[in-house]
């Protein structure tokens, strides 16, 4: 049965000594006054007592205490909490489908507190997680994002106190040294040329994909139909052919929803919506995005170049990084904020741009070598 102990050299005095059930061994807690003492000690007994006649009950008392909770409350609370805030619903899909997948593989009744130290098939804690997810298809970027939407949920967690202990750290990802590199489309000289002039394509099917390679704007920051985020949608009157921007609306952190930004487009862009409205188009693209990504599903058949609506925004930062001979300006072209997504999903350093380097340190090792010479010369 449980016992009390003092210990005089330290500032948490009042102990007590238990046998912990579910972790089958003995165990101790201290604390600093007295009162926490009897009640930890009140507990334990009947816990002990519980589980020593069989009683399952013993579980809910073990439960309630911090660290002890499981899986499946730990998430109840966050849905009550958190998710029940959210007014985007994909937002709430995407952690609802983290959760599930935490659930999948390590079940509902698993205390939290244990995940990182369980065994399963020789593999510990979320290692099991990784294997069975790959085991699963799923690719392991997509396994480290589910992994830090769960350590999201275990930060929340502990900082409200229902946990003790950081449940996921960074070594629990896979590091980048461990992730096959994503493979893009990168567009060739004769694809290009295909978008141009292919005759099978009308004049609506290539101003349809000029306007997201002029824009590099994501599809449904130009559609005029999306049920989920009404705000989204793009109408005539975010359209300013006066100054030739759009107001787009934009995903960022501390900013309300329906949030706009003006973007300056090209002038060719800016023809292509004005023609859109002088035909009497209700919407600048009256469409969803499924819509969008079968019209651009179509084309990709008619011209036989196999690419997606995404890959027209590629392609706009590809050839950003091209003729300016830079990622950073491409990165700024798709409105990202570093360097490092652009690389990662969206253009490499093209042959262009390594001949440009190149050919500046072939010139200035020259320079620097007639110049040389020159000094020599003069002595």
């Amino acid at each position: 049965m449980a016992s009390t102990f003092k210990r005089k050299d330290r500032k948490k005095k009042y102990g007590v000594s238990y046998f912990d059930p579910h972790k089958q061994k003995r165990d101790q807690k201290l604390y600093y006054t007295k009162l926490e003492r009897e009640q930890s000690y009140a507990r334990w007994n009947l816990i002990e007592l519980k589980y020593f006649n069989n009683d399952p009950s013993w579980r809910d008392m073990y439960e309630v205490h911090g660290d002890h909770i499981t899986l499946k409350q730990l998430f109840h609370k966050f849905e009550l909490n958190k998710i029940a805030n959210i007014k985007d619903p994909a937002t709430k899909a995407k952690y609802r489908s983290t959760m599930k997948s935490a659930l999948d593989v390590y079940g509902e009744n698993v205390f939290v507190h244990q995940i990182p130290t369980m065994e399963r098939n020789g593999k510990i804690g979320w290692e099991i997680y990784k294997s069975e997810r790959e085991l699963m298809g799923r690719a392991r970027t997509g396994i480290n994002s589910y992994l830090n939407e769960l350590q999201g949920f275990f930060d929340w967690a502990k900082r409200r106190k229902l946990i003790d202990d950081d449940i996921i750290v960074k070594d629990d990802l896979f590091p980048e040294n461990e992730i096959d590199a994503k493979q893009f489309k990168e567009w060739t000289n004769e694809e290009i040329e295909l978008l141009h002039s292919h005759p099978g394509l009308n004049e609506y099917q290539k101003d349809m994909l000029f306007i997201y390679i002029y824009t590099g704007f994501r599809v449904n920051q130009l559609t005029g139909v999306n049920k989920a985020k009404p705000w989204q949608v793009l109408q005539w009157e975010h359209v300013n052919f006066d100054n030739g921007t759009v107001m787009i609306a934009i995903n960022k952190r501390r900013k309300p929803k329906g949030y706009r930004e003006p973007k300056r487009l090209h002038p060719s862009a800016m023809v292509i919506l004005k023609k859109w409205k002088e035909a009497g188009l209700v919407q600048p693209i009256p469409m969803t995005y499924k819509m969008v990504r079968k019209m651009i599903r179509e084309i990709s058949d008619i011209i036989s170049v196999e690419f997606t609506a995404h890959d027209l925004r590629r392609l706009n930062g590809q050839l950003a990084e091209e003729y300016f001979h830079s990622m950073e300006m491409a990165s700024k072209s798709l409105g990202h904020t570093n360097t490092n997504v652009t690389k990662q999903h969206y253009a490499s350093t093209s042959f262009s741009t390594q001949d440009y380097i190149n050919d500046g340190v072939a010139k200035q090792l020259h320079h620097k070598t007639d110049g040389n010479k020159r000094d020599v010369d003069n002595v």
